[in-house]
């Protein structure tokens, strides 16, 4: 029997921010990029650093995207609090606010860890 969505989307949260976590493995303008800073798919083996998109791309992989769907979600709450709109999340979701002029690595994986634990206290 496959686990329970909440314990995937927290496991997959947890893999994810340990990718980005690093300094320097955190960036913007895409997915992954290799070891020589060159673009790449989240899941290639090539992949060295993510944006926090491409790092839930990487820890689910083609084979979660409910759960990779829910992670997404649960981040954009995070950031978004309560005026979030699922709806209107390709306007102001994850990659956009991944991608803000002045975001840091630091805010970033804050926004992971605070969402797992609001995950794992909800459970």
């Amino acid at each position: 029997m496959s686990k329970p969505i909440r314990q995937r989307v927290i496991e997959g949260l947890k893999k994810a921010r340990n990718f980005i976590k690093p300094q320097g493995a955190w960036f913007q303008g895409w997915f992954a990029k290799d070891a020589l800073k060159v673009d790449c798919s989240a899941t290639a083996p090539e992949a060295v650093c993510f944006c926090a998109a491409g790092a839930l791309g990487r820890a689910f992989g083609d084979d979660d995207e409910k759960a990779f769907d829910c992670a997404v979600l649960e981040l954009e709450r995070s950031i978004y609090g309560k005026k979030f709109d699922p709806l209107e999340s390709l306007n102001s979701g994850l990659v956009i606010w991944n991608d803000e002029k002045g975001r840091t690595q630091e805010e970033v994986v804050r926004v992971f860890d605070n969402t797992i634990r609001r995950l794992q206290r909800s459970a």
